[in-house]
């Protein structure tokens, strides 16, 4: 399983909006992103990338990219003429996993050398030829490719492009707590034990529970919890969808067990989360 395609998922990651834009020199851009991940990808020229809640300025250049983890208002400045592929998604709801928490505001990675073959690089090349081209089905291209680049970018990211490796990376290299985390991903409603999982590790219990915790930074069973709660955020949004039905689908029998965990993940009710919810006119995830 690819646990970085599900935890984005799960989180209702939704409505990328997409721009491919030039900027004449000294041209300012505001980019209003209270809820969302996005990044913008240099293609040419020279920008910076200025926070509007504080924080350092941002400097760009050609094939650099600029990764926004958390809905932060912000504008682009050129520094003379500049080329700027840029996307957003949304996020309805804020994410609970562990790995968010983690992500700092703001990841930058640069632009790899041109005798690398990068991936990332080329994927940026053929963003270029797109837009140079318009040829038939560029526009689906253009998706397609700004897809690709956001996967490259948030893989770096995880992996410790120039920093150190997100717990997730390390978790996802150590033998034993890979295959608990896959089982814990495709089956977060089954019944788990502190021992169950153990079994799936292949270590006594007491060793599970400790490189667990060291690893990924949470209990085996509370990751599980946090896991269970990211889900039923995106079913208590959609319409007719009772607590009692979304607290059986992911993993809790009792309804009053579920709110309590509910409350301690996300800090309201799933009733007052659902409320909410509907007067921001939140979308369901899908």
């Amino acid at each position: 399983m690819d646990l970085l395609t599900d935890l984005l998922r799960q989180s209702g990651l939704q409505q990328r909006v997409l721009d491919l834009g030039d900027f004449a020199d000294g041209e300012v851009r505001r980019f209003p992103c209270g809820r969302s991940f996005g990044f913008h990808l240099l293609l040419e020229g020279a920008i910076t990338v200025r926070p509007e809640a504080g924080g350092e300025p941002i400097r760009l250049g050609p094939g650099d990219v600029a990764f926004m983890t958390r809905g932060c208002h912000h504008a682009l400045q050129a520094a003379g003429p500049a080329s700027v592929m840029s996307a957003a998604y949304l996020l309805p709801h804020a994410p609970v996993h562990p790995l968010f928490r983690e992500l700092p505001n703001w990841c930058v990675v640069p632009a790899p050398s041109a005798s690398s073959g990068d991936r990332l690089r080329r994927l940026a090349d053929l963003l270029r030829e797109e837009r140079r081209e318009a040829a038939l089905g560029s526009e689906a291209a253009i998706h397609a490719l700004i897809e690709a680049a956001f996967a490259q970018v948030l893989r770096r990211i995880v992996e410790g492009e120039g920093a150190r490796p997100l717990s997730l990376a390390a978790a996802l290299r150590a033998p034993g707590i890979r295959q608990a985390l896959e089982r814990l991903h495709a089956r977060p409603e089954q019944d788990w034990s502190l021992e169950g999982l153990a079994d799936v590790a292949g270590l006594s219990r007491s060793a599970f529970a400790a490189k667990f915790k060291t690893l990924v930074g949470e209990s085996p069973l509370g990751y599980l919890r946090q896991l269970r709660v990211q889900r039923a955020m995106g079913l208590l949004v959609r319409p007719g969808a009772s607590i009692v039905a979304v607290a059986n689908a992911v993993g809790y029998g009792d309804p009053f067990v579920f709110s309590k965990a509910f409350k301690k993940v996300v800090g309201v009710s799933p009733r007052e989360f659902r409320a909410s919810a509907a007067l921001e006119g939140l979308p369901a995830a899908s």
